[in-house]
């Protein structure tokens, strides 16, 4: 009998030992999984901060040592940050008063002072020429346009540009003094 309880012990083994290794392998597999789901997670995290921001986070490369999208901007910021914060509040106050007063500035009329800009210049090679030396793209030119028309839309017609100049900062002062303006540091 002592045979027989071996074989039942050895069978038991048997069976006991490949219901353990079912377990690992389910384990392992899951493990797999979720490294698999973090590794696709990383990666979509990765291509939407690229689709939002339409850059790496890594601008730079020097001597094998990153140099950060954050980097810059805190750098940028702590350089030019004042100035910069300025105009923008002074765009989003011009931007508001325009709705207020549902005045717009069409791209006709921003088209019609490019080609006035063209025109003085004389040749698309000078204008181009110019844009380079400046460091301005087309596209920027545009939008500096549009801000100047937004401005001038703002104050009454004058011939007088100082007047006009005059009229804008007395202008963009008085949007600035009525205005509940932020600004967190």
């Amino acid at each position: 009998m002592a045979i027989k309880t071996k074989k039942v012990v050895r069978i038991i083994k048997k069976v006991v030992v490949p219901v353990v290794e079912e377990q690992t392998v389910i384990r392992s597999h899951t493990m797999g999984m979720r490294l698999a789901f973090i590794a696709v997670a990383c990666v979509l995290a990765l291509v939407g901060f690229w689709y939002k921001t339409k850059s790496w986070p890594v601008i730079a490369v020097v001597n094998y040592m990153p140099i950060t999208r954050f980097e810059l901007d805190q750098l940028m910021y702590s350089k030019v940050g004042k100035e910069a914060l300025d105009a923008l509040i002074t765009q989003k106050l011009v931007d508001q008063e325009l709705k207020n007063n549902k005045m717009t500035v069409t791209s006709t009329e921003i088209d019609a002072r490019l080609e006035e800009i063209k025109t003085q210049l004389g040749t698309p090679e000078n204008f181009n020429q110019i844009l380079e030396l400046q460091g301005v793209t087309q596209a920027q030119l545009r939008e500096q346009i549009d801000y100047q028309l937004k401005l001038e839309k703002l104050v009454p017609v004058s011939t007088d540009s100082a007047k006009m100049q005059a009229d804008i900062s007395a202008t963009l002062s008085g949007l600035r003094s009525k205005a509940k303006i932020w600004v967190v540091k």
